[in-house]
């Protein structure tokens, strides 16, 4: 599975890189503003689009509290904190879905899935 060339510097790119490193999930950016996930370890039967922009990536980094990120993940950068507690929420949406899924969004720093 193709991964972002590692000089993309996009918030996507970099997010996808994270969720992937030494783990079985498997997310491409595709095109604009999708991401597919094809392989979420024991949630994703099938390809997920993911529509995600970078200006909604970092309006989510930007939003979140500190102070909380630190008490999860002290030591580490604030991006990298604030994506792994989207990893968090993804897993959730993809957890909690009821039949199979065909697209999932974070709109207004909220993922939502339909």
């Amino acid at each position: 599975m193709p991964r972002p060339a590692p000089d993309d510097a996009s918030v996507r790119a970099r997010l996808v890189r994270q969720l992937t490193r030494g783990g079985d999930a498997r997310l491409e950016i595709v095109s604009g503003d999708t991401v597919r996930i094809d392989a979420f370890p024991g949630l994703v039967d099938a390809p997920v689009r993911w529509e995600l922009s970078d200006a909604e990536l970092e309006a989510y980094v930007a939003a979140l509290d500190v102070d909380d990120l630190d008490a999860l993940w002290p030591r580490r950068p604030r991006e990298w904190q604030a994506f792994a507690l989207l990893s968090v929420h993804l897993e959730e949406v993809l957890a909690t879905a009821e039949g199979p899924l065909d697209v999932v969004r974070l709109v207004d720093g909220a993922l939502s899935a339909g």
